[in-house]
């Protein structure tokens, strides 16, 4: 991908060139911004491998029985890069939180279930194949972030949702600094089976700067800015984010929000990190209830719908058998099954393959899992879960109909 350069005269007045000796051994009072002409190159990192793979499309796959979508892309790359300094460095590193409205032009995508994401950015680290560490970065995003510092605090605002130390990322053929050689990425991140849980509304994306470049003061690895807006520089664009970043100096500490002075009339508004969400669509929950053959006098129902990560709770009416024996929970995985003929009526959740068995003491309100909640595990989105109850002991006993649903969303 090569860049393209819509910028006018008054945008190129704008770059900031430092010159190293220029920069003490501190926090720079205002973050270094740069233009970049060279081009994009694709990644991909996998995180449930740790396996990085250069020069393949980046793009995020489709597992299991769901597709995703971008919810929140903000990868309108501006054609420049920002740095501030870097690990090791007093007062640094530095981290850079972009404010956003997670389903404001939002594209598709309501399960609230992140997958990945993709950003761009360059590095003057030594690759990993030329023998160095690669770049680094630290990518976190908070749910209920707002702009600027907590009132009575220095902290940022909203909860951590997910938080990704990533390294060894590609980068460039020797060790230089920001105003030296630098290779640039277009790298997507792809989460595997365990999402990030991140719902529509305020959020907040941050960058934190993880190595030094070769001057000792700005990090070696920074990212791409994007514009908020329009890069034509025309504002009635619209779009989730400010024409501003919060900066934390070192992270957790509030030093400033800046933007790259991009107000005037004409200009464009870059001051973003380049961002794309993905999360997985929706999909249409189904409630199953059926029933068996002959003497069935005991009734299960659910309370809720299975939800990743969250306790299912069904109901088992004991009344026809004994409530003081065991009741016993049968959960599978599997398909909706064919039942089963057996003494006492029809089994209609296969006792054997994938699934788990629990006891409760006696019927009634039971929490399948024993309280826990179902795993936030992709690998179960969209599958048809089976529960079965039996109440009584061994040979004497009641089987309940079985409710099978499929495991949904937040």
């Amino acid at each position: 991908m090569t860049l393209q350069s819509p910028w006018r005269s008054l945008l190129v007045a704008l770059v900031f060139t430092v010159p190293t000796h220029a920069l003490a051994q501190e926090v720079p009072r205002t973050p270094v911004l740069k233009r970049i002409t060279v081009p994009l190159r694709p990644a991909r990192y996998d995180l449930a491998t740790g396996t990085i793979t250069q020069g393949t499309r980046a793009r995020h796959r489709s597992l299991g029985g769901y597709t995703t979508a971008s919810t929140l892309n903000n990868n309108d790359l501006s054609g420049f890069v920002g740095v501030d300094s870097g690990l090791g460095t007093p007062g640094g590193p530095c981290e850079w939180i972009d404010a956003a409205d997670k389903g404001v032009g939002s594209t598709g995508g309501a399960s609230g279930l992140m997958t990945g994401f993709s950003f761009a950015y360059c590095s003057a680290a030594r690759s990993v194949l030329s023998g160095g560490p690669g770049g680094r970065a630290r990518i976190g995003f908070r749910a209920g972030y707002l702009a600027g510092p907590i009132p009575n605090g220095a902290g940022p605002s909203g909860t951590v949702a997910g938080t990704f130390n990533l390294s060894g990322l590609p980068a460039n053929t020797g060790s230089s600094n920001f105003f030296g050689k630098i290779s640039c990425y277009l790298i997507s991140i792809d989460l595997g089976t365990q999402p990030v849980v991140l719902r529509d509304g305020p959020i907040g994306w941050s960058w934190q700067f993880r190595d030094l470049g070769t001057d000792g003061v700005l990090a070696a690895t920074f990212p791409f800015l994007s514009c908020v807006q329009s890069c034509s520089g025309n504002p009635a664009g619209g779009g989730p984010m400010a024409d501003q970043l919060d900066r934390y100096c070192p992270p957790g500490n509030y030093l400033s929000t800046f933007s790259f002075g991009t107000s005037a009339p004409g200009s464009a508004y870059f001051t973003s990190v380049s961002m794309d969400i993905r999360e997985a669509e929706s999909i249409a929950p189904k409630n199953v209830t059926f029933n068996g053959s002959g003497v069935n006098p005991l009734i299960l129902s659910p309370v809720s719908g299975p939800v990743l990560g969250q306790p299912w709770t069904l109901v088992l009416d004991c009344n026809g058998a004994d409530p003081s024996m065991l009741a016993l929970w049968r959960l599978s995985y599997l398909s909706q099954p064919t039942p089963i003929p057996s003494a006492w009526g029809e089994i209609l959740v296969a006792l054997s393959g994938p699934g788990q068995n629990y006891v409760s003491p006696h019927g009634g309100t039971v929490a399948v899992l024993g309280g826990g909640s179902l795993p936030l595990d992709m690998s179960f989105y969209g599958v048809c879960w089976n529960v079965q109850g039996f109440c009584g002991d061994t040979p004497t006993g009641y089987l309940s109909n079985a409710v099978a649903q499929t495991v949904g969303f937040f």
